[in-house]
């Protein structure tokens, strides 16, 4: 049987701040998973969702168009030395982003709550596993 290398480290959190940059419309719910490492130190996955521009790519001329929005799914893999200063016990850190629905919404409210939904359904088992 194979159970998660990680455990949720905290709770939900509502917003996440702006870590979108510029693109980012919207709050950014987040959850935050964890695994100690052997040596004593941890990887930590950090999942955040927001809302930014959609973009359509027209096939008459291949030129992006803003229309609606999109949800983009930021994901931080840190490998840090203390869960309590993570940041600054940085090891390294690598960034991946996606955008997360294929269709455009048309309010940024509805693109919101997509958001918060691929949020709560992250779950410790979506990442490494190990045999038990």
């Amino acid at each position: 049987m194979s159970t998660s290398k990680y455990t949720e480290h905290g709770r939900y959190v509502a917003d996440e701040g702006q870590v979108g940059g510029d693109r980012q419309l919207s709050a950014a719910p987040g959850r935050r998973f964890v695994h100690e490492r052997e040596d004593g130190t941890f990887d930590v996955i950090t999942e955040v969702a927001y809302v930014v521009p959609g973009v359509e790519t027209h096939l008459e001329d291949f030129r992006p168009r803003i229309h609606g929005y999109a949800v983009e799914n930021m994901t931080e893999i840190m490998h840090c030395r203390d869960l309590e200063d993570v940041g600054g016990t940085e090891i390294t850190c690598d960034y991946e982003y996606e955008i997360v629905n294929y269709t455009s919404l048309s309010s940024k409210a509805d693109a919101l709550s997509v958001a918060r939904r691929f949020i709560r359904n992250l779950d410790a088992s979506d990442y490494g596993t190990e045999d038990a």
